[in-house]
This record gives C-alpha cells, sequence and structure tokens, in this order.
C-alpha cells in the first residue's frame, strides 16, 4: 500500500513539473516578444549585447556631463 501511496505522490509531482514547465515555456515566449518588438532582438544574446551597447553609451554619456559640469565650474569659479 506504501508503494501505491508513493507512486501517486510522484505522480502529482511529475504532474505539477510539467504544469510550471509549460508556464515557464509560456513566460518565455511572452519575454522573446517583447524583445523582438521592443528591442528588435531575436536572441538573448542579441539583448545582451544591445544592454552592453546601451549600458557602454550611458558611461560615455556620464563622461561628457560629467566634463561639461567641470567646465562650468571652472569657468564660472563655482565650487558645488
Amino acid at each position: 500500500m506504501a508503494d501505491i501511496k508513493k507512486i501517486m505522490e510522484l505522480k502529482e509531482e511529475l504532474e505539477d513539473a510539467k504544469n510550471d514547465l509549460a508556464e515557464l515555456k509560456g513566460e518565455l515566449k511572452s519575454n522573446m516578444k517583447i524583445l523582438l518588438e521592443a528591442y528588435e532582438c531575436k536572441t538573448l544574446k542579441e539583448a545582451q549585447a544591445k544592454q552592453k551597447e546601451i549600458e557602454d553609451k550611458v558611461k560615455e554619456l556620464d563622461a561628457s556631463l560629467e566634463n561639461q559640469i567641470q567646465e562650468i565650474r571652472d569657468n564660472f569659479d563655482l565650487e558645488i
């Protein structure tokens, strides 16, 4: 009797795992659609490359802004 109970528990766990897998596949499909529509990326690798590109551009703009702020400080003798 214990064997039947154990088999039934395993069957239930398997069904739960199948349901979780189906849900995750749906989420993946949805996320991939968002990547394609919003960022024109077809793969995760493309999205990671796009992310790096954006991060590099942000760093570049940040450095440029800091330089411009320093120039203003220097030109107007500001101690801000």
